[in-house]
This record gives structure tokens, C-alpha cells and sequence, in this order.
């Protein structure tokens, strides 16, 4: 997993977008504390993230997106609130047919605490298959 940059709002009519990163979670083996399919084929035991706040992890291409703890309380986020994500890669909305630099609404559907995170103040996670944001 990579940290990539990131540009959000807080609200639709902020003037300023806040930067930050996202991660996109890897698939974890059901007991939650292994990779699956880790590099080199070893095991990677790790502590994952935990899951908060809110009922379920994000939905597939569902425009859902987790936030660190801190970042809840920097922006005083909470499950339900939305981000509204510049999106740098070509949009997947078929109304924008593939347009770059799309302004898109992203619903907070989790907080999690992520024990390995660096800049957790300005941290965003997505499925993996949504981590084009």
C-alpha cells in the first residue's frame, strides 16, 4: 500500500480544496490480522485497521469512502457526512464520460483507527477497486 495525494472539500461551495492521502485497504484474511496473498507469498501479520464508527465497511463503487479518527476530529467528520473528492483520474460516472479533474461527492460511511498511519489528520481509505479517487 502506497500513500497517494489527495484533494477534498468539506463543503460543495469551499472555495479551497485541503490535501491529504488516501489508502486503498487490501483484501485480510477472515480472522482480519493477515494479508491475503502477501508479497513473496509470507505471511505478513499486521494489526488492521479497526472499523469505529458506522455499520459496514464501503460498498463497491458505491462513491464510499472511510476516514482515520483524527481526521474526524480535525474536520469534526462524522459516518454520513460527505467529502467532496477532486478527482485527478478520469471519472467513472458515465454522465462525465471519462472527464478529468471532476468534482465528486464521496459519503463517509466509517471512521477507523489505523495504527500504522502517518499523516492521519488528512487520511482517507477506499475499497481497493475504488482507490482511483
Amino acid at each position: 500500500m502506497e500513500d497517494r495525494p489527495i484533494y477534498f472539500k468539506t463543503t460543495e461551495d469551499a472555495a479551497d480544496f485541503e490535501e491529504g492521502f488516501a489508502q486503498s485497504y487490501v483484501v485480510l484474511s477472515e480472522d482480519g490480522t493477515q494479508l491475503i496473498d502477501a508479497p513473496s507469498d509470507i505471511d505478513a501479520r499486521i494489526e488492521p485497521y479497526r472499523l469505529l464508527e458506522g455499520g459496514a465497511w464501503p460498498a463497491p463503487r458505491a462513491n464510499e469512502l472511510l476516514i482515520e479518527q483524527r481526521m474526524a476530529d480535525e474536520y469534526k467528520l462524522e459516518v454520513g457526512d460527505t467529502l467532496y473528492m477532486r478527482i485527478l483520474s478520469p471519472s467513472r460516472d458515465p454522465e462525465r464520460n471519462g472527464e478529468n479533474g471532476t468534482v465528486e461527492a464521496w459519503k463517509i460511511s466509517g471512521i477507523v483507527f489505523d495504527p500504522y498511519g502517518f499523516e492521519s489528520k488528512v487520511s482517507i481509505y477506499t475499497r481497493f477497486d475504488d482507490g482511483c479517487i
